[in-house]
């Protein structure tokens, strides 16, 4: 079994979107994280968290799509 890594960059987007009070896009997770890692890291980080379900994507009917951590589903 592949063991899950938990890389600085990943326990510092955890981190911002702990703190912000709504949802995130990709790019406003990037202009936070810009001094840690680049954009596709964020983007596989943001894959990776969905899978895991401790994210939710949000897709706006403008095509937006926005992040924001799971806070009332249950962990499986």
């Amino acid at each position: 079994m592949k063991q899950k890594r938990t890389t600085v960059a990943k326990l510092e987007l955890i981190e911002v979107l702990e703190k912000s009070a709504q949802a995130m896009s990709h790019g406003e997770l990037f202009d936070q994280l810009q001094q840690i890692c680049d954009r596709v890291t964020v983007y596989r980080i943001l894959e990776r968290l969905t899978q895991e379900g401790m994210v939710h994507r949000i897709a706006l009917p403008d095509g937006t799509v926005k992040f924001a951590l799971c806070e009332t589903c249950e962990e499986g």
